[in-house]
This record gives structure tokens, C-alpha cells and sequence, in this order.
């Protein structure tokens, strides 16, 4: 009999919750066969959850990210009745299902209970009770990234800012060289659906987009990598001016990323000048690895080189987890690895991924280790 990848996923889920009952229940007093012993449920729990965190992982690195989604709702939904004594967690796990279901990108579902995922292991983590004292609350706990944002009026006055910055920003070239200049109306329609955008994908109020896609809003404008990222940053600025934490931020920026793949152009390999005698004689170096995230290899992704100055240069995972980029310039780079949830967003920003390696002219070698 078929059974469809929902519904094994979703079994999967629940079998992995059985087992977590079991476990305390069989360890309860015999004259009291119906006690629970609280402590060791959340410790069954934690591991568990570590379980479908690293086997969702897996089904999303390996391109099934609907699986992944499926595995990691039905986990939550399982486990929402075992934490009765939990009702945080429990809120927390109704209101993150209903944010995932509503998300338009399917991808960023799997991102959304990820987040919840790891707000219960946080919250239940037997290194916290140690002293027998109750773990404390986790900050925010239930509450939706629009929520922490500062709901409505505080989300406009980030766009109004980003908007703002960005228009004078030349990096980004906000109205294209004066060829869309941005008039009142223009402006306003611009700042509403940001609004819409980020309500959409963060669990605000406007739970639709009304405007066209982003591929057909900004085709033929010719905006390039570095226009993008200039444009990233300075809405980073405007999260971080308003008051957003770290986390937020990284959510919406998330966000913000998923697009680029549709805003930013690449130009046609015809249209490309000439090079001139010379332009590659100092990339001497070639540089090989592996990516492993807690001990594992990263089945999927890249790896981004950033050069001290001048333009940045990626390379595709293998599904063993390696790497190799040649023609590389000798020099020091910080490293980013994008390769889906199994890898934490922080690995992604050159600003804080904390990796970096000196490239020597040549064969170099450098492993990256990554954990959760």
C-alpha cells in the first residue's frame, strides 16, 4: 500500500514521541503507576528532539525540504500534549505550526519549527536544573519574530528607515541612475508592500504579499551582487537602530535573502569585456576540504571565500561534504558556508562567522568545523 511522504514523516514523528512517553512512564513508581516523572520526560525529550533535528537535517540537505518541514511539524504537534507541564512550550509549538503553515516559502517552514525546535531543548535542557531549581523561561517564548519586532507600528518605522537609508545609499542605486525616480506615491505603495513582506514571513497580521513577484518587479534593472548586499546592510542598520535583537534580525534578513536569487541579474557571458592580459596571473592557489557540522559531513550547500578586498568567490558542497576551488588569489579570507538548517545563520555573515584561513600559493588544504 502506498503511503505518501507526509504521512511517513508525520509516523515517523510520532513513533519518536512514543518512545519519549515510554520511557518515564516505565521509570514511575510501581505504587503510582500513573506519576510521571517530570525530569526524566525532559530529558527524553531533549534527546529526541536532537534526533529529528539531525534527521531533518539530513532530508533537507539531501533537497527533500518538504520533508524536512513534515518531520520536524509532526515532532512538535507529538509532543505538544506531553508538555502539559510545559504551557509555554505548548503555546510556543501552536503558534510556530500556524507561522510555518503560512509562510510562502516552503523552506523557510522548515526554518520557522527549526526555531521552535530549539526554544524547547533550550527551555528543557537538564544542564539547567542542575541545582534542582526550574529552568528559567526562555525570553519571548510563543512570541512571533513580528511580535519581537514591536508588531506594526515599529516594523513602519523600520522601513521608513531602511527606505530612507537606502535611497541615499550609492552603493545600491536605489532609483537606478535617476531612471525610476521615486516619486510620493511610488514611495508609499514601496513601503506597504515591505511591510506586507516581512508581516507575511515573520507571523504579522498582513499573512499575503499583494505585490508582483520579485523576479518580474526588478527584471531588467540589472542589479548586481554587491548592489544587493549594500541594500541588506542597510536594512540590517534600520532592524538594528529599532531595537531588533540579533536573532530578529537574522530572521528577516533570511527573509530578505531567499530573493536574492530573483533581484540580482547575472550578465550574459557574451555581454562580458574581454579581459585584460594579466587579470588572472596572481591566482595561484587552489584550496580543497570538507565541511563538517558536529562531526558529520554537509551533504549540501557552498562555501564562500571573502577576500580582504574585491569580490568574493563560492564553491559547491559535494554530497561528501567537500570543496575545491581553484584559481584562487593567494591572501587571508573569512569564510561563510550556506548549507541549509543543519548549519546555525551565523556561519553565513562574514561578520560573525569567526571562520578564516590564510591562502598560500598552491595546493591548500583547510577542513571547516562547524557546530550547532
Amino acid at each position: 500500500m502506498h503511503i505518501s511522504t507526509k504521512r511517513r514523516h508525520l509516523s515517523l514523528a510520532a513513533c519518536l514521541a512514543a518512545l519519549v512517553l515510554a520511557a518515564p512512564v516505565s521509570a514511575a513508581r510501581a505504587d503510582d503507576a500513573k506519576s510521571l516523572d517530570r525530569a526524566a520526560l525532559d530529558q527524553q525529550i531533549y534527546k529526541t528532539l536532537r534526533d529529528v533535528i539531525n534527521k531533518g537535517a539530513e532530508l533537507y540537505n539531501n533537497g527533500d525540504q518538504n520533508g524536512c518541514y513534515r518531520l520536524y511539524e509532526g515532532a512538535v504537534l507529538a509532543l505538544q500534549p506531553l508538555l502539559d507541564h510545559r504551557p509555554n512550550m505548548q503555546k510556543a509549538i501552536i503558534t510556530g505550526v500556524d507561522n510555518a503553515r503560512r509562510n510562502p516559502d516552503l523552506a523557510r517552514r522548515a526554518f520557522v519549527l527549526r526555531d521552535v525546535i530549539d526554544q524547547i531543548r533550550n527551555d528543557i535542557n537538564p544542564k539547567k536544573a542542575d541545582d534542582g531549581s526550574k529552568p528559567p523561561p526562555v525570553a519571548g517564548a510563543g512570541k512571533t519574530v513580528w511580535e519581537k519586532l514591536g508588531g506594526e507600528a515599529n516594523v513602519k518605522q523600520i522601513v521608513d528607515d531602511f527606505v530612507e537609508s537606502a535611497a541615499s545609499d550609492f552603493k545600491v542605486d536605489f532609483d537606478r541612475g535617476g531612471n525610476s525616480p521615486l516619486t510620493a506615491e511610488k514611495t508609499k505603495r514601496l513601503k506597504q508592500l515591505l511591510v506586507e513582506m516581512i508581516s507575511a514571513n515573520t507571523g504579522g497580521p498582513y499573512r499575503k504579499y499583494t505585490g508582483k513577484d520579485m523576479k518580474t518587479v526588478h527584471a531588467g534593472m540589472g542589479i548586481t551582487e554587491e548592489q544587493f548586499n549594500a541594500l541588506s546592510a542597510d536594512l540590517k542598520k534600520a532592524l538594528e537602530k529599532n531595537g531588533a535583537k540579533a536573532d530578529d534580525v537574522k530572521a528577516v534578513l533570511a527573509v530578505v535573502e531567499n530573493t536574492r536569487k530573483d533581484i540580482v541579474e547575472k550578465k550574459a557571458e557574451s555581454a562580458k569585456p574581454p579581459e585584460e592580459p594579466g587579470d588572472d596571473a596572481d591566482k595561484t592557489a587552489s584550496v580543497s576540504g570538507k565541511v563538517l557540522v558536529d562531526g558529520k559531513p554537509a551533504a549540501a550547500g557552498k562555501v564562500i571565500f571573502h577576500p580582504e578586498e574585491g569580490k568574493s568567490t563560492s564553491t559547491d558542497l559535494k554530497e561528501d561534504g567537500t570543496f575545491e576551488l581553484k584559481a584562487l588569489k593567494p591572501g587571508k579570507y573569512t569564510l561563510t558556508v550556506e548549507a541549509g538548517p543543519a548549519v546555525p545563520l551565523k556561519y553565513s555573515d562574514p561578520t560573525k562567522s569567526g571562520l578564516q584561513v590564510v591562502v598560500l600559493s598552491g595546493k591548500n588544504s583547510h577542513d571547516i568545523e562547524l557546530s550547532k
